[in-house]
């Protein structure tokens, strides 16, 4: 058996015994103390007393021998140390002449008779001629000087310390037998005083254990201590809080399935590796499935182009995928999914909302839109090449003001078709109908000129143009015209945006594998509020002093299909009234790379 083990067995679970067993035990402890203390207070008082008495011996021995030592009468030496021999302490007297020889030796055996002991190991006198005490085990060895006018001799005495061994046996025989008396004398009070406490906390432990039966319920307080009436005080209080967060927490469960149960969209959880473990009605009816049917079924089986990994590693949060209904049907839906961990396992909540509606009224407004645009553009192509004409002066009779008024509507006419081009353009390339010729392009060159083109709507503004070419050979794999046209409304709505006299920055570079084109301007800058949605469709920002409404809201959105269908990027980093920089990245062409391949 482990010490551990033999340790938890022996160790008490009642409180109750472990308290009387601690009260027991310091009280013990009290008496052990005392006992030692008084053990060795004792012994040193015992010892002190002995050895004035041998050395009170040892002069008047010495006193006492010194005469019959001179005259060499040893006869009445030998009487003199038989009779002090008597004396219970004393083992043996001995007494030497000066030279160091023994001409007394008597010895008192076990408490017998002194007796003359003959053939005495020979003992070596200390150095010195003073009184010396040398302390054993058992006794302790006087030496005494024996002086006549000179040192004549020794006495040397044998002291036993028996008596003192003896007193310290029986002091600690009676500490022994007063600890287990204290030990059980006070186990027994522990236990009568705390009988009625510890049972009081016994029923209340009781009552706590059954709590999770009987949360509400209260429990009887006694008064019989503060500390017992405070503990039934706290268990009430804690199984009516109990019984409070419990009803609470039905509560707010009930209300959250009524909201699961009716809610628009649909709600599922997935567990870690994409499988299904709950769904609401609405997630039923746009699969066309039951609870039974989703359940446990891999969430790739209802979304089939989606995957978990794209999620982890991209992050996804608010995406448009593709879903299929039990019948095959596919259906457009809007996915938003986050992950949380609960009781340290990963879960997803994805939402789920059917935008086939909201698909085919887009397709109504774009098809509306660009039929309008068509019906507009043949007319207003007369109506511009006609106020070209009027404007030009090629019309006689039309001259100053008219002429004047001619200019303008011109002008007006011609960012009226720059309009319909544009809303035409995005629907044909965002429909797909334009297929873009992706060639080897010279970036170069080709922003060179769309900052040359934008240099009179510049002026006008009274906007400089600067040009850094950091990579001037660089080259991507693009349709120029379209591309030039990206590139022409980053730079439209920098010069537009940008202070009188300021600066706008082209620059190209590269960057890992990519060609990257920077349109940088001074102006207010993107509102926090708007960058969300900066490259929608139709979207016009309300910057400050500045409204983003010279356009459709068109220009950006179309910038952004055209770099995204050339297998670009494009972004933006914004900081209000410092500066804005749009950048759009292509994979970068290398011809040594095309002609190796």
């Amino acid at each position: 058996m482990k010490p551990g083990t033999l340790l938890q067995r022996l160790h008490p679970r009642r409180l109750h015994v472990r308290i009387a067993a601690l009260g027991a035990l310091l009280l013990a402890a009290v008496v052990a103390i005392y006992t030692w203390d008084t053990i060795r207070t004792r012994t040193a008082t015992e010892t002190a007393a002995l050895l004035a008495r041998a050395q009170a011996l040892a002069e008047q021995t010495a006193y006492a021998g010194a005469a019959p030592l001179v005259t060499r009468h040893y006869s009445d030496v030998e009487a003199l140390l038989l009779r002090f021999a008597r004396m219970p302490e004393v083992l043996r007297i001995q007494v030497l002449n000066r030279e160091g020889r023994i001409v007394s030796d008597i010895v008192r055996e076990d408490g017998g008779a002194p007796h003359i002991q003959f053939d005495a190991p020979a003992v070596r006198p200390p150095a010195g001629g003073e009184l010396v005490v040398q302390g054993g085990a058992e006794r302790y060895v006087v030496w005494r000087p024996i002086e006549a006018g000179d040192r004549v001799g020794w006495v040397r005495l044998e002291y036993s310390t028996r008596a003192i061994a003896e007193m310290r046996a029986q002091i600690l025989r009676s500490g022994l037998f007063t600890a287990l008396v204290s030990i059980a004398l006070s186990a027994a009070l522990f236990a009568l005083f705390l009988r009625r406490p510890m049972r009081a906390v016994e029923r209340a432990t009781d009552f706590a254990a059954r709590l999770a039966e009987n949360r509400g319920t209260t429990y009887p307080v006694e008064r019989n201590s503060y500390e017992v009436e405070q503990l039934g005080t706290a268990l009430n209080q804690v199984s009516l809080k109990l019984a409070e967060q419990e009803q609470a927490l039905h509560t707010a469960h009930r209300r959250l399935q009524a909201v699961l149960q009716h809610a628009i969209d649909g709600i599922v959880t997935l567990d870690a590796q994409g499988r299904i473990e709950s769904a609401n009605p609405a997630a039923e009816k746009i699969f066309g499935l039951s609870a039974e049917q989703i359940l446990g079924r891999a969430f790739g089986e209802l979304v089939p182009y989606f995957r978990m990994d794209d999620f982890e590693q991209e992050n996804l949060h608010h995406i448009e995928v593709g879903g299929r209904r039990h019948d095959g049907a596919a259906i457009p839906l809007m996915l938003g999914l986050s992950r949380m961990d609960l009781e340290g396992r990963r879960r997803y909540v994805g939402i789920l909302r059917d935008i086939s509606e909201q698909k085919r009224l887009d397709r109504m407004k774009s098809n509306f839109v660009s039929s309008v645009s068509h019906e507009l553009r043949t007319p207003l192509t007369s109506i511009h090449a006609a106020l070209c004409l009027l404007a030009g002066g090629e019309v006689d009779g039309i001259g100053g003001e008219a002429k004047d008024l001619a200019a303008l509507a011109y002008k007006n006419s011609t960012r009226l078709a720059r309009i319909i081009n544009d809303i035409l353009d995005f629907e044909s390339i965002e429909a797909g109908r334009v297929v873009l010729a992706a060639r080897a392009v010279a970036l170069a060159p080709l922003i060179e000129e769309a900052v040359r083109e934008a240099g009179d709507l510049a002026r006008a503004r009274t906007v400089r143009l600067a040009l850094a070419l950091e990579a001037p050979g660089a080259q991507a794999l693009a349709d120029a015209p379209m591309l030039k046209r990206a590139l022409a409304q980053l730079l439209t709505n920098a010069i537009r945006l940008s202070p009188p006299r300021e600066e706008v920055h082209v620059a190209l570079s590269r960057r890992e594998g990519f060609a990257r084109i920077a349109v940088t301007d001074r102006g207010p800058g993107i509102p926090e509020s708007a960058r969300k949605y900066i490259f929608q469709k139709f979207v016009q920002v309300d910057a400050g002093d500045i409204r983003y409404k010279e356009g459709t809201g068109l220009g950006l959105a179309l910038a952004r299909t055209i770099v995204e269908r050339l297998g670009g990027s494009i972004g933006f980093d914004s900081t209000p009234h410092v500066a804005t920089t749009f950048f759009l990245e292509l994979p970068e062409h290398r011809a040594e790379e095309a002609r190796v391949a």
